[in-house]
């Protein structure tokens, strides 16, 4: 009885479940009812048997307890899965979308709405947005030509220089060719520089018995050319100037060194004043001979000071013969038989150790010391402090220069035939102004080109 009621009343309910549904629900169940039944799905094609390996002893004659029956392949069908339907999201996609009707009814009604009013311009906003109105309204002015100001003559010379270095290097060497005809000036002769002189003219004259009235011999003079290539520019003329005064006394020079390039510099010393000092017949062994380089300077001139000359300086320079060979050699084989000591030192402590070692031995025997100038402040003091001094000082080019021209007034010896010493000043002067006049000329151009720049930016402007 009771299942009974239970049936009874569910239709019932079923139909009160029915009533109550919303309005859209029922609307989407009559329009399912309403669509055709999908048709049948095909079933899918069966597959293939998988084809079964082959056994491992197959066409093998096994015995019968070793075969094994092979078990039969087990196909498995494929499981299939149910497709979900999706139509309810193809409907709700469709029912989402505006039509395009509506979209531009939307966007008139946007187009149409009020704008909000401007926010009010500051006052020079105003007045800025007036002065480009009227800008804009007023007519563009006549474009008027520009009056360019003919250069005068001053400028079109420098503006030429500027153009052709090829005139400027022509005014140069005419310059320096002029330079040449320059007069020999006399110099004036400092007393110290004179005595020097002087002093050389005695020791080889006392040396030759000249003062005693009967010359017997030649004076021997041993020359030391210690100085280095970088001191070439104030050495090379005073070395210059002192060999050819000993050249035209007849003097017999004995030339050694205590630094490594002190062989080669005085032997193209000794060849140059050979050549240019008008005497023929000078004999290389008898007239000079260059002993070469001894090095160590404290030790060297130790040895010089108490050993013979052979013996310090076995070989000569140019032919490398023994020093023994040499008849000049053999006339006074130690300083003892030199009339007159000549160093020329291109630094201070070879010309400081020249003084202590051979000097202090010999004091004497008449000395002369020749240094480049800028040693002048370093050897002062100690020259004075000190009672070893020589007898005379050269200093630098001024010294070689009041040599040459006493030489030449007073021997009648032109050390320089084509360029002498003060002609080749003269030169180096004329080409340090024409440099610098060089210099200011572009300079003075460059600077009218700035002003003509900066003239072209003020008028435009």
């Amino acid at each position: 009885a009771w299942l009974a009621e239970e049936e009874e009343a569910a239709p019932a309910a079923v139909s009160a479940e029915e009533e109550e549904l919303p309005a859209w629900l029922a609307e989407e169940k009559e329009a399912a009812e309403a669509a055709p039944a999908s048709p049948p799905e095909e079933a899918p094609p069966e597959k293939a048997p998988a084809p079964t390996p082959a056994p491992l002893f197959e066409g093998i004659d096994l015995p019968d307890w070793l075969r094994v029956e092979e078990a039969a392949a087990i196909e498995q069908e494929p499981v299939e899965t149910p497709s979900e339907s999706l139509d309810w999201l193809d409907r709700f996609i469709e029912e989402e979308q505006v039509p395009e009707v509506e979209q531009q009814i939307s966007l008139t009604a946007l187009e149409r709405m009020p704008r909000p009013p401007l926010a009010p311009l500051s006052p020079a906003r105003q007045e800025a947005a007036d002065l480009f109105s009227a800008l804009v309204a007023a007519p563009e002015p006549p474009a008027q030509p520009k009056v360019i100001k003919a250069p005068s003559l001053v400028e079109r010379g420098l503006h030429w220089l500027s153009q052709k270095w090829p005139p400027a290097l022509l005014l140069l060497v005419l310059l320096v060719s002029w330079g040449q005809s320059f007069p020999r000036l006399q110099l004036p002769l400092h007393s110290e520089n004179l005595q020097a002189f002087q002093e050389i003219d005695r020791a080889i004259m006392e040396g030759a018995g000249e003062l005693a009235g009967a010359p017997s011999e030649q004076a021997v003079v041993l020359v030391a050319y210690d100085w280095e290539i970088q001191r070439v520019a104030e050495m090379q003329p005073l070395a210059l100037a002192l060999t050819r005064h000993l050249f035209k006394r007849r003097a017999r020079i004995i030339a050694v060194s205590t630094t490594f390039q002190g062989g080669q510099l005085a032997q193209e010393v000794l060849d140059i004043s050979q050549q240019e000092s008008g005497y023929e017949g000078l004999s290389y062994g008898w007239d000079f001979v260059n002993l070469g380089i001894r090095p160590g300077v404290a030790s060297a001139l130790h040895l010089l000071s108490t050993d013979s000359l052979d013996q310090v300086f076995p070989r000569d320079f140019p032919f490398g013969q023994p020093s023994a060979d040499y008849s000049l050699v053999q006339q006074a084989p130690t300083l003892a038989e030199v009339d007159l000591l000549v160093i020329m030192a291109g630094e201070e402590n070879i010309a400081i150790s020249w003084l202590e070692q051979v000097r202090s031995y010999y004091p004497e025997k008449p000395c002369v010391v020749i240094v480049p100038s800028d040693l002048a402040p370093l050897m002062q003091p100690y020259l004075q402090a000190r009672g070893i001094a020589p007898d005379a000082i050269l200093w630098g080019t001024a010294a070689a220069l009041e040599y040459e021209g006493w030489l030449m007034r007073n021997e009648g010896i032109e050390l320089d035939r084509e360029l002498p010493l003060q002609q080749r000043l003269n030169l180096l002067a004329v080409a340090e102004l024409t440099l610098v006049g060089l210099i200011l000329i572009g300079n003075v151009v460059q600077l009218g080109q700035w002003l003509k720049g900066l003239g072209k930016k003020s008028s435009q402007r």
